[in-house]
Order: structure tokens, then C-alpha cells, then sequence
């Protein structure tokens, strides 16, 4: 109960940052699954990024990934680990974060994934690692949905030491079924270079 307030006061708060300061809008948001697993899927620029995308995506709460170095503040770390983020090693194989995001999959919840792995420098889509596309391809049933976000670079990109104000625009298309792909290709491989393959395409 005390855990399911926390995320809604954090919400709230990040709700009226996202219309007030970077008066956000959101286009498609009634394209999120009501149920089942659904991995949203997400260009990543900014700092900005999961905070938006979970304001936006209001109707189903959802877990992200967070850099493990989040934790060593003990605040910081119980508070993200109240909204469901899941720690990551970066630069290494972390099996434990990919199995804490696979267990989310398959208890039929919504998991943020961005699959450039780090934010852009530029501003502009980088090359997708394996662990979004992986991950839709080992649960059944799994939908992904892609999110476009426009603006939260100029608002704070890398090397921006602060925010500032400026409009941000999100765009969440129609999802995908992972089962209607696995129809197509039997074998794991094709699987998930089919699944990369149609990120890349509606995310582009």
C-alpha cells in the first residue's frame, strides 16, 4: 500500500512538471495494451525519457531499467526501486536484470526498454543492442509498443548540465504481437531480427 502511494505521488508530481514545464503532449497513448505483457520500446535521449514515458503511458504502471550507480545514494535508490525500476550493470552481461525484466514479461506487465542501451549523444537513433528484442522473443503472447520522443534532447540532452523548458512531443503507435512474427519465423534467430527489424522500422 505505503509502495503503490509513493508511485502515485511521484507520478502526480512528475505529471505536472511534464504539462507545466515542457507542456507535453501525447498522441496515441490509447494504443497501450490494457492487458498482458507489453514491452514499450523507446528512443532515449535525455534523463527526461522514462519519467515522460511513464506519464504518458498512465493507464498501466510500468518497470524500467536504472544504472546500478543509482543506488549508492540509499534515498534515491529505495525510491527508484518504489517506482520498479530494475538495477543494470552497464557495459557488462547483467543475467540477473535480464531475468528480473523477463519475470515482469511473464507476470503479463508493462517493461520500459530502450533499445540503444544509453542515450544518444547526438540526439539522433543509435544502433539497438540485443536485450529489447530478446527479451519480446522469449515471452509468448508479448506485445511491443514503440514510443517516438521528440524534444526531451534540447530539454536536456547529454552534456546539458540542467533542464530547461521546452515542448515535448510523444507519439506511441500501434503495437505488435510478438506471436504474429513467431507465425512467421520458427527459428530463434529469425525471430529476433524480425522483432529488431520492426523496432527499428517504427521507431525510425
Amino acid at each position: 500500500m505505503r509502495r503503490a502511494l509513493t508511485y502515485w505521488i511521484v507520478w502526480t508530481i512528475a505529471w505536472i512538471i511534464a504539462r507545466t514545464v515542457f507542456l507535453m503532449r501525447v498522441k496515441g497513448a490509447r494504443n497501450m495494451p490494457r492487458t498482458g505483457p507489453v514491452i514499450v520500446v523507446a528512443n532515449h535521449t535525455s534523463h527526461l525519457d522514462p519519467p515522460l514515458v511513464a506519464v504518458a503511458l498512465h493507464t498501466r504502471r510500468m518497470g524500467f531499467l536504472a544504472k546500478s550507480e543509482l543506488w549508492k545514494s540509499r534515498f534515491l535508490g529505495w525510491l527508484i526501486g518504489t517506482l520498479g525500476s530494475i538495477p543494470i550493470e552497464r557495459g557488462a552481461s547483467d543475467r540477473r536484470a535480464y531475468e528480473a525484466c523477463l519475470q515482469t514479461l511473464r507476470d503479463g506487465k508493462v517493461l520500459l526498454v530502450f533499445p540503444e542501451g544509453t542515450r544518444s549523444a547526438t540526439g539522433q537513433l543509435k544502433e539497438f543492442e540485443a536485450g529489447a528484442a530478446r527479451l519480446a522473443a522469449a515471452v509468448p503472447g508479448c506485445q511491443v509498443l514503440p514510443v517516438k520522443i521528440r524534444g526531451s534532447f534540447e530539454a536536456w540532452g547529454t552534456g546539458k548540465k540542467y533542464p530547461k523548458p521546452w515542448p515535448v512531443r510523444i507519439d506511441v503507435a500501434p503495437p505488435f504481437s510478438t506471436d504474429d512474427l513467431r507465425k512467421q519465423f520458427g527459428d530463434k534467430k529469425s525471430l529476433f531480427q524480425a522483432i529488431q527489424g520492426e523496432m527499428l522500422r517504427r521507431l525510425s
